[in-house]
């Protein structure tokens, strides 16, 4: 499968998160997400916070997907610290999927690199590289 480039919406704490440690983004959906399938090691990740411009980038150097999210996940999620077991124990009460990108080559950015069109997805599939 070819390297793809996506554009992620976070949130303020995710973004503080992979800037600081540079280790994990997780993320919990109820239905399964289109980029769901195609997400992949070595994609290139775009980020930005919700009507702002794109700010940073990062690797997927690991993905990690969860289909039909149960308690036992747990034990994996765990070991990354990205996620508290009471927020955890709630999200598997909500929703059904997750996945865990480990992070590398993070890039913080003056300007955007990247021109966007403004829509309300929080992911979105841009290209292939």
């Amino acid at each position: 499968m070819a390297l793809m480039k996506h554009i992620a919406v976070l949130t303020s704490s995710e973004i503080k998160s992979i800037l600081e440690t540079g280790k994990y983004l997780i993320r919990f959906y109820k239905k399964k997400p289109d980029f769901f399938n195609v997400l992949g090691i070595g994609d290139t990740i775009f980020f930005k916070e919700k009507k702002g411009e794109i700010i940073g980038q990062f690797e997927a150097e690991s993905v990690f997907k969860i289909e039909g999210l149960e308690r036992s996940d747990w034990k994996f999620l765990k070991e990354t610290g990205v996620v508290q077991e009471s927020d955890f124990n709630e999200k598997i009460l909500l929703n059904k999927y997750a996945f865990l990108v480990k992070v590398s080559k993070v890039e913080q950015f003056i300007t955007s690199p990247v021109e966007i069109e403004k829509g309300r997805k929080e992911w979105t599939i841009i290209s292939e590289q």
